[in-house]
Order: C-alpha cells, then structure tokens, then sequence
C-alpha cells in the first residue's frame, strides 16, 4: 500500500510539472517592460499591441525605441518582446491541415505554410535606411549568367524570390535562350565584395550556390509587351533553410489575389542600379507607393488599363518611390508587402520587377515601376512546380 501511495504521489507530482511547463512555455518568461509594467517575454507575433506597431508604416522615434527595447531575445528565424502581461492573448495559428484547408487544395501541400515562410525578423521590423541587415530578406536570390568572353566568370543578371526549398521566381525576360549549365543561384548574399561581411556585430552565414536542372517560362510570355514576365528556377538538389536562407509567401487566398493594393506601401530590394546605373556591393531596401490602375473602354473596344498614363495588362501592377536619387532593386526581384493573414503577420511576394513604366532612367522623378502580378499567377506557379 505505502508502495502505491508514493507512485501516486510521484504521479501527481509529474503532472504537475508537466502543467507548470506547459504554463511558462505558453506564456513565456516574466520580464518588465520598458514602461517598467509586469510582462512575458513571448514571440512578437503572440504581443497584440507591439505587433501592430512592428508593421506601422510610419511609426515615430518614440515607438521605434519602444520596440528596440522590448526585445527580449530570438525566436527561431524572428524575435521576442516583453509583452504587458494583460495584452497576452492566444494568437490563432493553424496547423499544417487546418491552414491548408482554409487556404483551399491550390497548393497541395508544395508551398510552404506561414509558419515557414515570410518570417519577420528583428532587423526589418526595427532598423531602418537604405542598406539592409544581414538577415533581411533571406528569400532574395542572386542570378549569375556565365560571361561569354570568360567561361569561368559569372554577372549578375537578376534577381529571384526563393518560394520553397527548390524553386525561385523571377522574371521571364532575364532568359533568352539561356543554357542551364550557364546560370546560378545564390541564396544568403549581403555584401557582393566579400563572403564574410559584418554589420552591426553580426557576421553573415555561409551562402548557397546552386546549379538548376529547369527554367519555366510563362507560356504566354510576350517579349514585346512583357505580358506574363514570369519565370520559374528548379535548384538541383535544392537548397537547405537556414537564418539567411527562407522562402517568401505567396499571396495564395483569394482576397490577397483579387488585391489591388494600391496606395499601400510595398517593399524593393536587391543590388540594383543607383543614380550611377552601378550595383551596389551591399543589399539595399526602400519603400515604394502603390499606384492605382484606372480602367478605360470605349465604345465597342477592350478594357484598357493605365497606370500613371501607361498601358498596362491586368495581371500586372506599378509603383512609384518616395523619392528618385536610387533603385535598390533588380529585375526579376521582388515587391513585398507586409499583411496579417489569419492571425500571422508576414511577407507576402506580391509583384515581380518587370522594367520601368517611362522613357527615363531608372530612379528618375516621377518614374514608375512595372512589376507582374504574383496574385495572377498563382495556379500557373502551383501547376508549374507540380509538372516539373
């Protein structure tokens, strides 16, 4: 009997550690904010208020050293806040099934779910300017074409958004009649100078070059008006996850498809030409405003749609900067917004850089952008990485 009654009390003693484990891991560990308030140091996707400030556009000195100094430590590829304990609640997020019930069958289980892909990180949520961290954007691929007068040198020729472990989406017009043996893709470059470059005391990790075994190319890719300028890269062999090497989201739900998301604020960036029409050794970043599209018909003719004055087709969309003195960004590479899909705030790929809407220079005044729209191409993507 006293046998019995000392398992029944290591058995209750258990499960009483099991439930107090479960607690703190769910609530995290006690911390005080910078208001000096009571909190838990939980993942900032699990912190109502301080997440809605991470992805304010224009958010003051004040908010800005809010978030710097809630920080609380990583979390997987993003980041802790101390969160007032009284702001603590349950975020929403679905498994595996449930999310790729509710996001329907498109996908068949080929794209990664939102708590893979798109992940916000300290850097980009905290930091601003024209240079990028070290980590940001880990989705940005580097394309190198072989130099034709040097077989053992490659150039940049474009950019890439990496969307799962094997495939990356530029666009169409960075092709032409390409031999496979003459590209590659790198995935967790930062600086082009150097493979060890620092910023802030951190240090970049090593990078992935891969060969690809297929380019798919839009089959109604029209190189004249650069309809569909869309295109797919099969990495042989793929590529592995790591802190500076992440796929993007896709906008696959139907109220992100059918989103014009003009006047929004989106994201470029990449190495692309500045004011000079020169790369730039480190990866840059700046916020562009997105134009709306204005439909036109006259009597008994088609639908014309026009951006700023520009002809346009409906699977695509334009965007204009802030200001002209560069453009941190190149073609094929990606316009990202930020957008908070049942419950997880992400980066979405939402456009893919096409060429410029006006007879001037990139990064000109009042030149604009002509990206195609991801939202339009999502069957064909799904499709295409299913067939190949």
């Amino acid at each position: 009997m006293a046998v019995n009654n000392c398992f029944a009390l290591l058995l209750s003693l258990c499960c009483a550690l099991c439930f107090f484990n479960t607690i703190v891991g769910a609530k995290g560990v006690k911390c005080r904010t910078p208001r000096r308030e009571y909190g838990n140091c939980v993942p900032i996707l699990e912190c109502r208020s301080l997440r809605i400030l991470s992805v304010k556009v224009n958010r003051t000195c004040r908010e800005t050293k809010l978030l710097k100094e809630s920080y609380c430590g990583p979390y997987n590829f993003s980041y802790k806040v101390c969160c007032p304990t009284e702001e603590i609640k349950s975020i929403l997020i679905y498994r595996d099934k449930e999310e790729r019930t509710r996001r329907g069958k498109a996908d068949k289980g080929i794209l990664p779910t939102t708590e893979e892909c798109g992940t916000l990180t300290l850097s980009n949520r905290i930091y601003g300017g024209t240079e990028t961290d070290i980590d940001e954007y880990p989705w940005i691929a580097l394309i190198l074409l072989r130099n034709e007068g040097d077989k053992d040198n490659f150039f940049l020729r474009c950019s890439g958004s990496l969307i799962n472990k094997y495939f990356v989406v530029t666009a169409a017009h960075c092709f032409n009649q390409t031999s496979l043996s003459d590209v590659l893709v790198r995935l967790g470059e930062w600086n082009l100078n150097t493979d060890h470059g620092c910023n802030k005391n951190r240090c970049e990790l090593p990078l992935q070059e891969k060969e690809i075994d297929a380019i798919i190319k839009h089959p109604q890719y029209k190189e004249k008006s650069m309809d569909n300028d869309v295109a797919l890269l099969r990495i042989k062999n793929g590529v592995k996850f790591t802190e500076n090497v992440q796929p993007i989201c896709l906008p696959i739900y139907n109220s992100q498809r059918h989103n014009s998301y003009e006047k929004q604020q989106a994201v470029i960036s990449g190495w692309g030409g500045t004011e000079n029409e020169v790369y730039s050794p480190i990866k840059l970043k700046t916020t562009v405003h997105i134009l709306p599209v204005v439909q036109k018909q006259r009597k008994g003719k088609k639908v014309r749609y026009y951006c700023n004055h520009v002809l346009i087709s409906n699977s695509k969309m334009c965007a204009t900067g802030e200001d002209h003195d560069s453009c941190p960004a190149d073609s094929g590479g990606p316009l990202m917004i930020t957008e908070n899909v049942n419950g997880r705030t992400n980066w979405y790929l939402i456009g893919i850089i096409s060429y410029s809407g006006l007879e001037q220079k990139c990064g000109s005044e009042n030149s604009i952008g002509i990206y195609a729209r991801v939202g339009s191409f999502i069957d064909w993507i799904v499709h295409a990485i299913k067939n190949t």
